[in-house]
C-alpha cells in the first residue's frame, strides 16, 4: 500500500508514517483500535477510528465522526479499513467545503 497515492486525505493531514499500515496494526494490536483526530480547518475536522471486532481480529469497524456527521463501515483487512477511513473523511470534509459556499442545503 502507498500512503500517499491511497490515502491522500489522511496523508495529508496526518502525515505519511502516522497511517501507515504498520503504525495502524501495531495500535490495534496493542489497544484494539486505532483513533486519530484531522484537524483541517481552523481547529475542526474528522475523528477517525478502526476497531478490531471479533474474537480473530479479521473484522474492523471504521467509523469517522465529524459533528453530527457520522459514517461507519465494516472491513475485512487493516488497509480497507483505512481506505474506507480515508474516502469517508474525504467526503466529510467536501460535504462542509461545499456547505460553506452555499452549494449544499
Amino acid at each position: 500500500m502507498s500512503v500517499a497515492q491511497d490515502l491522500p486525505f489522511l496523508s495529508s493531514t496526518l502525515g505519511a508514517d502516522a497511517c501507515s499500515l504498520g503504525e495502524v496494526a501495531a495500535a490495534i494490536k496493542a489497544t484494539g483500535s486505532w483513533e486519530r483526530f484531522l484537524e483541517v480547518r481552523m481547529g475542526a475536522g474528522p475523528t477517525v477510528r478502526i476497531d478490531a471486532t471479533g474474537p480473530t481480529s479479521e473484522n474492523y469497524l471504521t467509523t469517522v465522526t465529524w459533528g453530527s456527521q457520522r459514517g461507519e463501515g465494516r472491513m475485512r483487512s487493516i488497509s480497507a479499513a483505512l481506505v474506507l477511513v480515508d474516502k469517508l473523511a474525504c467526503v466529510f470534509y467536501e460535504i462542509r467545503r461545499d456547505a460553506d459556499k452555499g452549494d449544499v442545503v
